[in-house]
């Protein structure tokens, strides 16, 4: 009975940066260590990476929640760290009673922090850039990466044309970038217009500006180069990783 309980499939999903779903069965889901689980989500056929060694030294297995976020070590148990979530709480967050209550972990897929800026610059796979991009992007919609404006806006302009193709005068106005500029712009950067009621945009207004960076993308750019000239920006950045 005992090594039966041992041996349960838990049923187990691990979340990218885009929030695509991995849906995993693992054997002995509540003894699997995060380097076993972490290397089951990579090989998922669905996720699409051939270099498979190298993604397990890039990523990591994250746990995170609104009110923590935790880079789980090779040998953590995730079912072992979601039941004690609650005690990780009190000990390390600032949230309030009802909150920690409320709290609901995912575990994720994200980079590893232990992974050196030098050698993810060296990395060509385009499945694992584009990984590495989608949390990029993430960082920089949400604002955990501080920059000035025009800097959002060119990575803002980037995102539009990886996401967009070619600029279209008949479908890319600024009309559509002023409904649209918070899926390409951080929050601060996309309320920075006080007038953004009004149906005509002033020339410095955040998405006229976020139309003309996209314009400024040559038509001939692959998004493969578009993803890493994102990411080389980022890489620049001191707190980047």
């Amino acid at each position: 009975m005992r090594r039966m309980k041992l041996m349960q499939v838990i049923p187990t999903v691990v979340y990218l940066m885009s929030r695509i779903a991995v849906h995993m069965e693992i054997e002995g889901t509540a003894q699997c260590p995060a380097q076993v689980m972490l290397a089951a989500a990579l090989g998922c056929e669905e996720l699409g990476i051939t270099n498979k060694l190298l993604a397990q030294s890039v990523f990591g297995l994250w746990m995170t929640s609104p009110l923590l976020e935790v880079q789980l070590k090779p040998h953590h148990r995730p079912y072992a760290v979601r039941v004690a979530w609650s005690k990780l709480l009190d000990k390390h967050s600032h949230g309030n009673e009802l909150e920690k209550l409320s709290d609901e972990p995912m575990t994720m897929l994200r980079r590893n922090v232990f992974f050196s800026k030098r050698d993810e610059e060296k990395i060509k796979d385009p499945r694992i850039l584009e990984l590495l991009y989608e949390e990029a992007r993430h960082n920089v919609l949400h604002g955990r990466y501080v920059m000035e404006s025009s800097h959002s806006i060119m990575l803002g302009g980037i995102q539009a044309r990886i996401e967009l193709g070619p600029y279209n005068s008949h479908t890319h106005s600024t009309s559509y970038f002023r409904e649209n500029q918070f899926r390409f712009l951080p929050a601060h950067v996309a309320k920075s217009s006080s007038w953004s009621w009004l149906p005509i945009s002033r020339r410095t207004s955040a998405e006229v500006r976020l139309l003309e960076q996209f314009k400024r993308v040559p038509t001939t750019a692959t998004t493969k180069k578009l993803m890493r000239k994102y990411l080389e920006f980022c890489w620049a950045l001191p707190f980047y990783g």
